[in-house]
């Protein structure tokens, strides 16, 4: 079957692929591609993405391929950067456990500005990803 085959070829490109390189695939992928970034949401991308800020002894620079795939999926576009704050407002239980910063800075009017806030999204992020306070 179908997974079968799937995993035989996961299992034998996984030791030379890792999950940072496949991330930071999708981070390309979602560079200024409106419909690469509805299609992440749709098939609930951004969930997996925010799942990946997670710190990992084993890839440390796991978290960074992370954050720049969701700056890259919010850039520009606003239904992204909603679906975003929702998860992070729900019951997502990542590194940004408190995201009242990240929501109330991708509302200021910084937000829109020439990067469509995505560079705005990345700080805040990382700031809750190293535990910093995060200014105004």
């Amino acid at each position: 079957d179908d997974r079968d085959v799937v995993e035989r070829v996961w299992d034998e490109v996984s030791e030379e692929v890792s999950c940072r390189d496949l991330i930071r695939v999708v981070a390309n992928l979602l560079h200024d591609d409106h419909r690469m970034q509805d299609t992440c949401r749709e098939i609930d991308g951004l969930r997996v993405l925010l799942n990946h800020t997670l710190s990992d002894e084993k890839d440390p620079l796991m978290k960074e391929s992370s954050i720049f795939a969701i700056r890259n999926a919010c850039h520009t576009n606003a239904v992204n950067k909603s679906a975003v704050r929702q998860l992070l407002s729900g019951s997502f239980q990542g590194v940004i456990e408190a995201p009242d910063e990240l929501m109330a800075a991708l509302e200021r009017p910084a937000a829109a500005a020439e990067d469509g806030g995505g560079a705005l999204l990345e700080d805040m992020v990382r700031a809750r990803i190293d535990g910093r306070g995060v200014s105004e």
